[in-house]
């Protein structure tokens, strides 16, 4: 059974998402993009922009166990590891919401 998680990251008003604060962390997001469509049981993807200061995530992956090991790579990359350094030390929060 597919399992579809949506992941919402909300910023302070006058902080930069990850992605805008250089070329490489946008060109890191663009390349994670890529690699998470390659993934085990990948079924799709979205990123939504709800307001100028909430983002949402949405991904899809044909099992939970999929989807638990791509979200545990995804956190445990370089990528993920900067841009959770980055959320936590510039008060950006992140809510999982299984659907």
């Amino acid at each position: 059974m597919s399992v579809t998680v949506k992941t919402i990251s909300a910023k302070p008003e006058g902080v930069l998402w990850w992605g805008q604060v250089s070329p490489a962390n946008q060109a890191a997001i663009d390349a994670e993009k890529i690699w998470t469509s390659e993934q085990l049981g990948f079924i799709s993807q979205e990123t939504h922009f709800e307001s100028p200061l909430v983002v949402a995530l949405t991904v899809t992956f044909d099992t939970v166990e999929n989807y638990r090991a791509w979200r545990d790579e995804r956190a445990e990359s370089p990528t993920g590891l900067a841009r959770n350094a980055y959320y936590t030390a510039n008060g950006i929060t992140t809510e999982r919401i299984y659907l």
